[in-house]
């Protein structure tokens, strides 16, 4: 149960097509996935803060190796708007959009699974707020 950043970082290098030698970029990054964990744990209304990070190759362990895909795309919504966009200004503003479509979408898949967690650990009905039956 972790994700590996670097796994992460490389696709949005991919994705962006800048390279890896980007300072830009890599001064970013870990501030986009800041940014992108602060969300979900706001969104997701867990109780549990998830572990921040400081550098491109940490792994995070607060967060299950299934939901890689909402960190990229959390990573990849923060770095559109801190600038971090394609070269090609005919498709900037279509990655902007998918990007922010994605991260709303990935938001609600990470929501739904932690309830349907905590259903399957509880025995309270959190529709009805009683006991299951």
């Amino acid at each position: 149960m972790s994700v590996y950043l670097q796994h992460v970082y490389e696709d949005v290098v991919d994705e962006i097509g800048i390279g890896t030698g980007s300072v830009k970029l890599n001064k970013k990054f870990p501030r986009a996935c800041n940014r992108a964990l602060s969300e979900l744990e706001n969104k997701a209304d867990t109780g549990t803060d998830l572990t921040f990070v400081t550098k491109i190759d940490q792994i995070l362990t607060d967060i299950a190796d299934k939901h890689e895909y909402i960190v990229y795309s959390g990573v990849m919504y923060w770095l559109m708007r801190m600038g971090m966009r394609p070269g090609d200004p005919r498709i900037a503003t279509a990655v902007l959009n998918d990007t922010e479509r994605a991260w709303k979408a990935a938001i609600g898949d990470y929501t739904k699974d932690k309830v349907n967690d905590a259903q399957a650990e509880g025995d309270e009905d959190i529709a009805y707020l009683g006991e299951v039956t």
